[in-house]
C-alpha cells in the first residue's frame, strides 16, 4: 500500500500506473481471462506468509477454502452473462480512463470482485483499501503484475493530514466507485458538487442489510432430516467470511411460524455451527464486537433463548428488524407474521435473502437465493439492481 500526503507524490504514482494499463489486453474477454489467472495466481499463495492472513482478520482455513470457492465460480459463462447485463459484447475493446474504487471493512468477495471489474474496465485504476485488508490486496496486485507483465493498479492511502490530495485526486479520475455509508456517500457527493471541473462519474453503493427468510408452514412440515440440513444451511450463512459484508445474515425471521419451530430452528442451527467452527475458525474480532453480541445474548437469555458456543451466538427474544447486528457470528431469530416481515422489508435496504420454502416477493434490486448460497455470488450478479460495468467504461 503506497501511503501518499502530497500533490506531486500524487502526479508521480499517476504516472506509473497510466503507463502500466498500457500493458492490458484490448478485448473484454481477454481481460477477464486476465483477472481470473490473477486471482488464481493470488489463490495458490495463500498461506506462505501465514502474518497474512492473521493481520487481515481472517483464518487461514476460511481464507483459503472462501477464496477457492469464490474464484471458482468467476467461469466464462458467468462473464458473458455479465457482459449481456452491462449492454457490452465480450470482443469489445471499450477502455475506461482513470479510475478509482474506495472499500470499506466488508467481505473478501467484495474486494476481490472490485478487481475483477477494474481489470475488466481495461484502464489505471487506483483502490484504498482498509489496512486490515491491505496485505492480501498488496498480494493480489503482485499476482496481476506478474501475469501482465507490469502495473496499472495502486494501492494507497491517507490520513487526515494528507487530505490536501482528496480534492485533486477527484480531478484526475474519470470514475469513482464507491461503498460506504450514507454519510460516507454524502460527504464524497458534496466534495463532488462543489468541484468547478467535471467531476467524476460516481458508482456509489451505501450499506445494506442481509437475512434469512424460513417459511414457517414448510419447517412445520420438515423432517429432522430436512431440519438438519437447514440447519447447515444456515450456520454457512453465517459463518462465512465471518458475517463481514452486507451479504451476511444477521437476523432470520420464520415467517408465520411458530415458536415451537423457532426453537426447533435454534437448536438445528446451534448444531452445525459446532463441527462447522473446527471447518473455519473465526478470525480476531474486536473488542467492541464481543462487548456487543455478549450484551445482545445476556438479554437475549432473560427474554428468549440463547445457545452460544466458542465462536457463535445464536438467539431469540431480541430485536426482529433485519438490521445489521454486532458481528461476530452473532444471529438474531424470530417468528413474524408476512405483514410484517414485508412491511419490515419496505423500510430497510436489503442486499441478499437467504430463504427456505416459499420465496419472499421483492423488487430486482434484492438478491434472493436458497439458504445455504448467501456468500455464493458469481461476477455476474445484479448491484443494487443497477450495472455497474458500463458505468466505468467510457464512451
Amino acid at each position: 500500500m503506497r501511503q501518499i500526503a502530497q500533490t506531486d507524490e500524487l502526479a508521480e504514482l499517476l504516472f506509473h500506473v497510466k503507463q502500466g494499463a498500457g500493458l492490458l489486453p484490448e478485448r473484454l474477454d481477454d481481460r477477464a481471462e486476465l483477472a481470473v489467472r490473477a486471482l488464481t495466481r493470488w489463490q495458490a499463495g495463500i498461506g506462505e506468509a501465514l502474518t497474512v492472513p492473521q493481520r487481515a482478520g481472517l483464518s487461514l482455513p476460511m481464507l483459503r477454502e472462501g477464496a477457492a470457492d469464490w474464484i471458482a465460480l468467476q467461469r466464462p459463462e458467468r462473464f458473458e452473462r455479465l457482459f449481456g447485463l452491462e449492454g457490452v459484447t465480450g470482443d469489445g475493446v471499450e477502455q475506461a480512463g482513470l479510475g478509482s474504487t474506495w472499500l470499506g471493512d466488508g467481505a473478501l468477495p467484495a474486494l476481490l470482485e472490485a478487481f475483477v471489474f477494474a481489470v475488466l474496465a481495461g484502464g489505471p485504476h487506483l483502490f484504498r483499501v482498509v489496512r486490515q485488508q491491505a496485505p492480501l490486496f498488496d498480494r493480489l496486485l503482485e499476482a496481476l503484475q506478474e501475469e501482465a507483465g507490469g502495473q496499472p493498479f495502486a494501492s494507497i492511502r491517507w490520513n487526515r493530514a494528507g487530505d490536501r490530495v482528496l480534492r485533486p485526486l477527484l480531478r484526475a479520475l474519470d470514475h469513482l466507485t464507491l461503498y460506504g455509508s450514507n454519510e460516507t456517500l454524502a460527504n464524497i457527493e458534496g466534495e463532488l458538487a462543489g468541484m468547478d471541473d467535471p467531476s467524476p462519474r460516481l458508482i456509489a453503493f451505501g450499506h445494506r442489510s442481509s437475512l434469512l427468510w424460513v417459511d414457517g408452514p414448510a419447517v412445520a412440515d420438515a423432517s429432522e432430516g430436512e431440519m438438519t440440513a437447514l440447519g447447515e444451511a444456515i450456520a454457512r450463512d453465517l459463518a462465512a467470511w465471518d458475517q463481514r459484508g452486507c451479504m451476511a445474515p444477521h437476523t432470520l425471521w420464520l415467517v408465520d411460524g411458530s415458536q415451537t419451530d423457532l426453537s426447533r430452528l435454534l437448536h438445528a442451527t446451534s448444531a452445525a455451527m459446532e463441527p462447522l467452527s473446527l471447518r473455519w475458525p473465526a478470525g480476531a474480532v474486536s473488542r467492541e464486537t464481543v462487548e456487543q453480541s455478549f450484551l445482545l445474548g445476556e438479554q437475549a437469555a432473560f427474554a428468549g433463548q440463547l445457545i452460544e458456543g466458542a465462536e457463535f451466538r445464536i438467539m431469540t427474544g431480541v430485536e426482529a428488524r433485519a438490521r445489521r447486528g454486532p458481528g461476530g457470528r452473532t444471529l438474531r431469530m424470530a417468528a413474524v407474521s408476512r405483514d410484517e416481515a414485508e412491511r419490515w422489508l419496505r423500510d430497510e435496504p436489503t442486499s441478499t435473502i437467504g430463504w427456505f420454502g416459499a420465496p419472499p416477493l421483492v423488487d430486482r434490486s434484492v438478491r434472493c437465493v436458497a439458504a445455504g448460497e448467501m456468500q455464493a455470488t458469481g461476477i455476474d450478479r445484479l448491484h443494487d439492481g443497477a450495472r455497474r460495468l458500463a458505468p466505468m467504461l467510457r464512451g
